[in-house]
């Protein structure tokens, strides 16, 4: 028919491998018009083909979202991680795939590689196709250009969805336990191998008279706290309790705590250590309430017990009176002895608990 003809062809060397080329057949014709003989050329894509599998290979396996995206910012082609990650994306813009949104994201990396040519990494935040978040950080760089400059840009974005978790689960972490340290009402206090102070709790700052933000040196430290916190070598395993001593606070005033005191470490690496002390000021103080209201019970206990008695010796008294009076107005002698016998006896027992209780 005279007509030229462009096919994709396979044959084999003459090593016996198989190798891919492409044939354009044109014609060649006399004054007639009339095909006479038709030219072969043949071009071998053997190594182009080689190239574009492994090519194609690495877009698709690379363990990273990767896509391909023209200045309206559809993506034209996406990898196979992207798409069973975040949906099918043909026809569909970037943000509409990453992230479900309607409008183009503010801080896009993507347009500012439209606009200057240049490599741009920023941290995003996107939806996954079942609705949890992502986290992943992308990268931009021009793929080809246009005669407006940028025609397309490619995108690899590596997921840290998981490193995101696990930043936000050891903050959580690390936050829960610093709030125990910091409203702890035993004072903590840190130190290094260096001997330099790492960690002071308010309830320390306060047991030792320190303003707070300031950090005492090592001397200052050996002249307030206990000797043998600091025996030994400092990467050593030690242990140290010691139920009641009396520390020095920087108004050097002796201070009565409960100390003890551990040797930190990490993965048998040693990090420093840690001492533990719990003010007994305020138990020394309820011990000396509770002394001074025992004396004042034994004290009331002894004034009741001593009214009772002399009570019973005035009602003695009483009826001894009782006896000598009418006694006295009956003249009746036996009854006057007797009283007077009652009086005589009672007199002799207040003296003797007067002199008693004097004594």
């Amino acid at each position: 028919d005279g007509r030229t003809r462009v096919s994709d062809e396979t044959g084999v060397d003459r090593h016996g491998r198989p190798c891919h080329y492409v044939v354009h057949l044109a014609p060649l014709k006399d004054d007639r018009g009339i095909v006479q003989y038709v030219i072969e050329m043949t071009t071998d894509l053997t190594e182009t083909r080689r190239w574009q599998r492994e090519y194609d290979l690495l877009f698709e396996r690379v363990p990273c979202y990767v896509s391909v995206i023209d200045r309206d910012f559809r993506i034209t082609r996406a990898n196979e991680r992207l798409r069973t990650t975040f949906g099918e994306t043909e026809g569909r813009r970037c943000y509409e795939v990453y992230k479900r949104r309607r409008q183009p994201c503010v801080s896009c990396p993507a347009q500012l590689t439209f606009q200057d040519g240049q490599d741009h990494v920023a941290g995003q935040y996107g939806v996954h196709r079942d609705g949890t978040p992502a986290y992943y950080v992308v990268t931009t760089s021009p793929l080809s250009r246009g005669r407006g400059g940028v025609a397309h840009v490619i995108e690899i974005s590596t997921d840290v969805t998981d490193v995101r978790r696990l930043k936000d689960t050891l903050a959580r972490t690390q936050d829960f336990y610093e709030s125990l340290v910091r409203h702890s009402a035993t004072g903590v206090l840190a130190m290094d191998t260096a001997g330099g102070t790492r960690l002071l709790n308010p309830a320390a700052r306060a047991l030792l008279g320190l303003p707070a933000g300031s950090q005492p040196p090592p001397k200052r430290l050996r002249e307030m706290l206990p000797p043998a916190f600091f025996d030994g070598s400092p990467r050593a395993d030690f242990h140290l309790a010691l139920q009641e001593m009396s520390i020095q606070n920087a108004a050097g005033e002796a201070v009565p705590v409960q100390f003890s005191a551990v040797s930190l470490k990490s993965h048998r690496k040693a990090l420093g250590r840690a001492a533990f002390m719990q003010d007994l000021r305020p138990i020394k103080q309820l011990e000396k309430e509770k002394l001074e209201a025992e004396r004042l019970g034994a004290v009331g206990q002894t004034v009741a017990g001593l009214a009772h008695t002399i009570k019973n010796l005035l009602m003695a008294l009483e009826g001894g009176m009782y006896l000598l009076d009418s006694g006295l107005r009956k003249a009746d002698v036996p009854r006057i002895t007797e009283g007077w016998q009652i009086l005589q006896r009672n007199l002799d027992k207040t003296t003797a608990m007067v002199r008693g209780f004097l004594g």
